[in-house]
């Protein structure tokens, strides 16, 4: 007998509710190992279209797991060029003004900044070389709706 909601409880956000929550573990991991919709559904006692629905979910969070994921290095790599420039600027103002080295100290602040620039995103594109023979069509399809389905 599929899963429904208790009566007289009201229904929760998806990302709040602790029987998806619970649930969306179970067919993760099962998902992950390959058994089908059906076979999930059959061992959570759900029907096969609440497993397509809670993969749909799991989409999401794997998504922001990997957006965290990828901010959080980002972060991770501003913090160490920055750490990198204030050692340069540190042994820059440290060393003697005629020291051939302060030019060095310079350029790693520099270099810093422009990796800096780099993990944000901040450069301008990379130009691509990009040869092409005959016509060129491109086609355009505008959509009204989201591309994933808010859950």
């Amino acid at each position: 007998m599929p899963q429904t909601n208790p009566k007289g409880r009201k229904p929760l956000p998806w990302k709040r509710d602790p029987l998806i929550l619970e649930r969306l573990v179970k067919v993760e991991s099962l998902h992950l190992m390959g058994v089908t919709n059906i076979g999930i559904g059959s061992q959570l006692n759900v029907t096969e279209a609440t497993v397509r629905n809670d993969l749909k979910r799991l989409a999401i969070i794997w998504k922001e797991r990997v957006g965290d994921d990828i901010a959080e290095q980002k972060e991770r790599a501003v913090a160490v060029y920055r750490k990198v420039q204030s050692e340069a600027w540190r042994a820059f103002h440290g060393a003697p003004d005629k020291s051939l080295n302060r030019s060095a100290y310079l350029n790693t602040v520099k270099n810093s900044e422009d990796s800096i620039v780099k993990v944000l995103g901040l450069n301008e594109p990379e130009k691509l070389a990009i040869r092409q023979e005959g016509p060129v069509v491109i086609e355009v399809e505008y959509i009204d709706k989201p591309i994933i389905p808010e859950g």
